[in-house]
Protein backbone atom coordinates (compact mmCIF):
# COMPACT_ATOMS: atom_id res chain seq x y z
CA UNK A 1 0.00 0.00 0.00
CA UNK A 2 1.20 3.61 -0.91
CA UNK A 3 1.12 6.77 1.26
CA UNK A 4 -1.79 7.55 2.99
CA UNK A 5 -3.28 11.26 4.19
CA UNK A 6 -5.74 12.24 6.34
CA UNK A 7 -6.93 16.10 5.61
CA UNK A 8 -9.57 17.47 8.30
CA UNK A 9 -10.11 21.11 7.80
CA UNK A 10 -9.56 23.07 11.35
CA UNK A 11 -13.31 24.47 11.39
CA UNK A 12 -16.18 22.73 9.96
CA UNK A 13 -18.31 24.06 7.41
CA UNK A 14 -21.41 22.44 8.92
CA UNK A 15 -24.96 23.43 7.18
CA UNK A 16 -28.48 22.11 8.51
CA UNK A 17 -31.08 20.94 6.38
CA UNK A 18 -34.14 19.45 6.38
CA UNK A 19 -32.89 16.14 5.43
CA UNK A 20 -30.12 16.23 7.74
CA UNK A 21 -25.91 17.67 8.39
CA UNK A 22 -23.61 17.79 5.52
CA UNK A 23 -20.60 20.13 5.66
CA UNK A 24 -19.99 22.74 3.01
CA UNK A 25 -16.37 21.80 2.18
CA UNK A 26 -16.37 18.06 1.60
CA UNK A 27 -20.00 19.10 -0.62
CA UNK A 28 -17.50 21.63 -2.68
CA UNK A 29 -14.60 19.20 -2.85
CA UNK A 30 -16.88 16.79 -3.81
CA UNK A 31 -19.07 19.27 -6.33
CA UNK A 32 -14.94 19.92 -8.07
CA UNK A 33 -14.34 15.62 -8.71
CA UNK A 34 -13.08 14.33 -5.00
CA UNK A 35 -15.22 11.26 -4.51
CA UNK A 36 -17.05 10.34 -1.82
CA UNK A 37 -16.53 7.73 -0.03
CA UNK A 38 -18.04 3.93 -1.88
CA UNK A 39 -18.44 0.89 -1.72
CA UNK A 40 -15.83 -0.07 -4.59
CA UNK A 41 -12.79 1.64 -3.67
CA UNK A 42 -11.25 4.76 -3.92
CA UNK A 43 -10.82 6.18 -7.56
CA UNK A 44 -8.56 8.68 -8.90
CA UNK A 45 -9.42 12.37 -8.78
CA UNK A 46 -8.89 13.70 -12.03
CA UNK A 47 -7.17 16.87 -12.05
CA UNK A 48 -6.54 16.54 -8.21
CA UNK A 49 -3.07 16.92 -6.91
CA UNK A 50 -1.21 16.90 -3.26
CA UNK A 51 2.18 17.79 -2.99
CA UNK A 52 4.64 19.92 -0.74
CA UNK A 53 4.79 23.49 -1.56
CA UNK A 54 6.98 26.10 1.25
CA UNK A 55 7.58 24.12 3.75
CA UNK A 56 3.54 22.27 3.81
CA UNK A 57 1.94 19.54 1.99
CA UNK A 58 -1.19 20.95 -0.54
CA UNK A 59 -4.17 19.28 -1.68
CA UNK A 60 -5.58 21.60 -5.00
CA UNK A 61 -8.65 20.76 -7.38
CA UNK A 62 -8.74 20.79 -10.86
CA UNK A 63 -8.64 24.81 -11.11
CA UNK A 64 -5.62 24.91 -9.32
CA UNK A 65 -7.98 25.85 -6.12
CA UNK A 66 -6.07 25.46 -2.60
CA UNK A 67 -8.53 23.06 -0.75
CA UNK A 68 -5.97 22.47 1.87
CA UNK A 69 -2.75 23.16 3.59
CA UNK A 70 -1.30 20.91 5.73
CA UNK A 71 1.81 19.46 7.73
CA UNK A 72 2.28 15.65 7.46
CA UNK A 73 2.45 13.82 10.54
CA UNK A 74 3.57 10.31 11.08
CA UNK A 75 3.10 9.74 14.64
CA UNK A 76 7.29 10.14 15.15
CA UNK A 77 9.73 12.88 13.11
CA UNK A 78 11.57 9.70 11.88
CA UNK A 79 8.71 8.66 9.87
CA UNK A 80 8.35 11.71 7.82
CA UNK A 81 11.20 11.54 5.43
CA UNK A 82 10.29 7.87 5.06
CA UNK A 83 6.47 8.66 3.97
CA UNK A 84 7.63 11.30 2.12
CA UNK A 85 9.87 9.68 0.05
CA UNK A 86 7.49 6.58 -0.29
CA UNK A 87 5.18 9.56 -1.65
CA UNK A 88 7.48 11.00 -4.18
CA UNK A 89 8.47 7.33 -5.54
CA UNK A 90 4.89 6.26 -5.93
CA UNK A 91 3.59 9.56 -7.23
CA UNK A 92 -0.08 9.45 -5.80
CA UNK A 93 -1.42 9.25 -2.32
CA UNK A 94 -4.47 8.16 -1.49
CA UNK A 95 -6.78 10.76 0.76
CA UNK A 96 -9.00 10.77 3.14
CA UNK A 97 -10.73 14.75 3.05
CA UNK A 98 -13.43 15.93 5.84
CA UNK A 99 -14.48 16.96 9.05
CA UNK A 100 -14.13 13.72 11.04
CA UNK A 101 -11.45 11.33 9.58
CA UNK A 102 -8.74 10.63 12.80
CA UNK A 103 -6.82 13.70 12.66
CA UNK A 104 -8.41 16.61 15.36
CA UNK A 105 -9.28 15.18 18.84
CA UNK A 106 -13.39 16.01 18.98
CA UNK A 107 -15.05 18.56 21.27
CA UNK A 108 -15.31 16.79 24.68
CA UNK A 109 -13.15 14.27 24.14
CA UNK A 110 -9.64 13.60 26.24
CA UNK A 111 -6.66 13.72 24.17
CA UNK A 112 -5.70 10.62 26.00
CA UNK A 113 -8.83 8.58 24.62
CA UNK A 114 -8.03 10.02 21.22
CA UNK A 115 -6.17 6.46 20.28
CA UNK A 116 -5.96 4.41 17.25
CA UNK A 117 -8.98 2.81 17.93
CA UNK A 118 -10.66 5.63 18.22
CA UNK A 119 -9.49 7.34 15.27
CA UNK A 120 -10.27 4.30 13.45
CA UNK A 121 -13.86 4.22 14.23
CA UNK A 122 -14.32 8.23 12.79
CA UNK A 123 -12.98 7.67 10.07
CA UNK A 124 -15.17 4.64 9.77
CA UNK A 125 -18.50 6.52 10.77
CA UNK A 126 -17.44 9.19 8.47
CA UNK A 127 -16.82 7.09 5.71
CA UNK A 128 -20.42 5.01 6.30
CA UNK A 129 -22.20 7.88 6.12
CA UNK A 130 -20.87 9.40 3.13
CA UNK A 131 -19.13 12.17 5.04
CA UNK A 132 -15.86 12.06 3.57
CA UNK A 133 -14.19 12.11 0.75
CA UNK A 134 -11.79 9.16 -0.61
CA UNK A 135 -9.43 8.93 -3.95
CA UNK A 136 -6.36 8.46 -4.62
CA UNK A 137 -4.70 11.72 -6.02
CA UNK A 138 -1.50 12.54 -8.30
CA UNK A 139 1.10 14.70 -7.07
CA UNK A 140 1.90 17.73 -8.91
CA UNK A 141 3.59 17.40 -12.35
CA UNK A 142 6.11 20.23 -11.23
CA UNK A 143 7.35 17.63 -8.29
CA UNK A 144 10.26 16.92 -9.51
CA UNK A 145 11.53 20.46 -8.38
CA UNK A 146 10.40 19.16 -4.84
CA UNK A 147 12.75 16.13 -4.56
CA UNK A 148 14.81 16.90 -1.66
CA UNK A 149 12.24 19.41 -0.15
CA UNK A 150 11.49 18.01 3.57
CA UNK A 151 8.40 19.46 4.42
CA UNK A 152 8.08 21.06 8.05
Amino acid sequence: MGPVALIEPVRNGLIQRSDGTYDIRVAIATKMGLPLAGPIGPHLAAGWTFGPREGKWELTDPTATLIARCDIATGGAAGEPAWTAQALAVGQILIAYGSRVGVRVPDGVLPSHYDDRYRATELRKSVLSRQACIAIVKLPQQIGAFRGARPE
